[in-house]
């Protein structure tokens, strides 16, 4: 999840411990300046469907890391983003300091944060069905008799493999947040826990030196079953049960990883292991934090313009994109009221884009099929202006169907950056004037992407064309000649589609300038043709939103077969 989302929160609901009361009341003092509902509940009670809105909810937790825990049970299942405020003794977890509350919610609403995706574990046994993001352990309870045993064994199979009986006190499985908690006390490694998608298996208090942790892929399943009874606690007793001797557990990675939000005012890391934990490789560092060899290979120099307006749109449509899906999701699987979700995911897509070019490029006029999205300030960046499609292929979008898209493109004497989200099929291609367009996924960063281009075909036998609108009278016998015509219901999707290679050419009859300017901004980077129907240069330089326009679109060789065939 991306922080831009957050730009959309209506909803914010705080978890608060006993004794935390002068920071909630900094917490509402500080939300009067968003407009957004706040909803303040004591720790240990349940959400109710009014507390929150899917894909617009922030959460909260005022107190210790138990309230934390207690915050990642109720939010990581619905997907509410959440960042905790420290209150209490340790404050691993919970990072954000009281005093930091306004200007971190500051951050947060204006789409600045980051969102961290932690993964937790699920169990399932007799008399345990949980998800945790710590651990679970299987600990052989204290006998009440002094001379009673104190060690038991354990059977572990991993991944369909069989790892040993382990012996002593008990075991640990722990999602990499937890390697810094019971896991870390028995000597298990520490990890770096966003984006992190494993599991470790830690024996407590063994009495053999080969008995070392193991780190797992999360998708793996750790079976474990006792020689005797043994408690079983997931993240620190929450649930907590007594097993009989035999009964068997089931431990892998849970489908739904929490989402952390982090802002400028939390610890890094491994600066919160100095500080909590007093981690001895920062404790001891010199001066100087950063080694001068680090120093001197870190480019903290802006981009170039060009390049900045390129990632821009980028993580714009990739933000805005996932809210759309997330939106999408729920028609399909929860069936909420297609064109009521359509509106409000258009919406929230709109004020993402918005608030992520904004930050970049302040100024600058956004408009959309429906409108100004945002107004500028006139002739500011020389009348450039940012065009885009918030939500192509609604009706797609409204029916479940993946071909929808998240649209925007840059013109500036003519198309300059062009962005194109297929959030659906987790793509998305961008492109500067002057480079070739890049694809990539809309979880990884731009430096990841890879350079994509049209076809290099030069005739209609086997050609894939894709067409939106009737053709005209000159085209339509032509194009009866193609191996393959196409129509998907979102003109930008046909464009970006014909720019990466994946069609050789697409024709879309009476579309929004500003539904198009992107997949335009992409084929002219790519190095395909843009023009009329009937072969006359498409400007893009000057149409607005609202303009209908009708486009051929190919790479070159294959233009000159259509036109040439009418």
């Amino acid at each position: 999840m991306r922080g831009s989302r957050l730009v959309t929160t209506e909803r914010v609901v705080c978890f608060a411990s006993p004794g935390s009361d002068a920071a909630v009341d900094m917490l509402a003092d500080a939300m009067d300046a968003h407009d957004a509902t706040l909803t303040v509940r004591p720790v240990g009670e349940s959400l109710t469907p009014d507390d929150w809105i899917p894909e617009k909810t922030l959460g909260i937790t005022i107190g210790g890391d138990g309230t934390f825990l207690a915050g990642v049970r109720a939010f990581a299942p619905r997907s509410i983003p959440f960042f905790g405020v420290n209150t209490g003794t340790l404050g691993f977890l919970a990072r954000t300091d009281p005093t930091d509350l306004p200007t971190a919610l500051e951050e947060i609403f204006r789409g600045e944060a980051s969102v961290s995706d932690r993964q937790r574990f699920r169990v399932t046994g007799p008399g345990v069905e949980a998800t945790g993001i710590n651990e679970v352990t299987f600990e052989l309870p204290m006998p009440e008799d002094p001379v009673g045993r104190k060690v038991c064994q354990l059977e572990v199979v991993a991944g369909g493999e069989y790892l040993g009986r382990y012996e002593g006190t008990g075991l640990a499985v722990a999602a990499p947040t937890g390697s810094t908690a019971m896991a870390l006390s028995a000597d298990g490694p520490l990890q770096y826990p966003p984006g992190n998608r494993t599991l470790q298996v830690v024996g407590l208090h063994t009495n053999r030196l080969g008995f070392r942790p193991v780190v797992l892929d999360a998708d793996r399943e750790v079976r474990i079953a006792a020689d005797s009874a043994v408690r079983v606690s997931v993240d620190g007793g929450r649930p907590q049960v007594d097993a009989d001797a035999g009964d068997a557990f089931r431990i892998t990675g849970a489908d739904e990883p929490a989402h952390l939000v982090w802002t400028a005012q939390d610890a890094q890391f491994f600066d919160a292991l100095a500080g909590k934990l007093g981690w001895g490789n920062q404790q001891d560092r010199p001066e100087s934090p950063r080694p001068t060899w680090a120093a001197d290979a870190a480019d903290d120099s802006p981009p170039p313009r060009a390049e900045q307006a390129r990632r821009a749109a980028r993580e714009a449509v990739c933000a805005a994109g996932e809210a759309v899906d997330a939106a999408v999701d729920r028609v399909r699987q929860e069936g909420a009221a297609p064109r009521q979700t359509a509106d409000a995911a258009r919406r929230s897509s709109e004020r993402i884009l918005a608030a992520v070019l904004d930050r970049s490029f302040p100024g600058i006029d956004l408009r959309s099929p429906d409108g100004t999205v945002r107004e500028g300030d006139g002739d500011r960046d020389g009348g450039a202006t940012w065009l885009a499609a918030p939500l192509d292929g609604r009706t797609n979008a409204e029916r479940g169907n993946s071909q929808y898209v998240v649209s925007v493109a840059l013109l500036d004497d003519g198309p300059a950056v062009g962005a194109v989200a297929a959030p659906a099929f987790d793509d998305v291609l961008s492109a500067r004037r002057g480079t070739a367009p890049v694809r990539g996924s809309l979880d990884d960063d731009a430096d990841e992407d890879v350079p994509v281009g049209p076809t290099a075909r030069d005739d209609l036998d086997g050609a894939a064309v894709l067409v939106e609108g009737e053709p005209p009278d000159g085209l339509a016998g032509t194009l009866a000649g193609a191996g393959e015509i196409r129509r998907l219901g979102s003109p930008a999707l046909a464009l970006a589609h014909v720019a990466a290679g994946r069609a050789d050419a697409c024709l879309l009859t009476d579309v929004d300038a500003a539904t198009v300017a992107g997949g335009c901004c992409l084929l002219d980077a790519a190095g395909g043709q843009v023009t009329t129907p009937d072969g006359k240069p498409l400007h893009l330089r000057g149409v607005d939103a609202g303009d209908r326009v009708s486009l051929l679109a190919s790479n070159g060789p294959l233009h000159e077969a259509l036109l040439a065939t009418r």
